[in-house]
């Protein structure tokens, strides 16, 4: 280095004080900021892992849902369109039969609205 591109600045005690306390003040930040950021990548590194278990755990429960389904016995219900019901000379007999019918579907619609809760809560 030559004297010519050196340059002094003389700085009051105070201002020097100042300084040296500004330094310290950011390199105490620039410490906490790491320190978050090495835990915030550890919490990021827990959650991954526990949405992976998660995973795993809802795949188990869908594979089990559908080896049940299969394992189950279906019930087959002919629908009888209500047209051709009333056309029929013992409509009064269908009438009931078309609300068990009817009855069935409610029931299916709780037992679908059941399965959909079931899986909002494996999720």
């Amino acid at each position: 280095m030559s004297n010519e591109n050196l340059i002094h600045v003389k700085l009051e005690f105070e201002e020097a004080l100042e300084g040296k306390k500004d330094i310290l003040s950011t390199e105490a930040d620039l410490l906490q900021l790491v320190k978050k950021i090495k835990n915030y990548q550890c919490l990021r590194q827990k959650e991954l892992q526990l949405k992976t278990k998660l995973h795993k755990k809802i795949k188990t429960i869908f594979s089990n849902i559908k080896r049940l389904q299969i394992s189950l016995p279906k019930i087959k219900i002919q629908e009888i369109p209500h047209h051709e019901i009333s056309k029929m000379p013992n409509s009064s007999h269908l009438r009931t039969k078309l609300k068990s019918n009817q009855n069935n579907n409610q029931f299916d619609k709780e037992l679908a609205n059941i399965q959909e809760r079931l899986r909002e809560l494996g999720r």
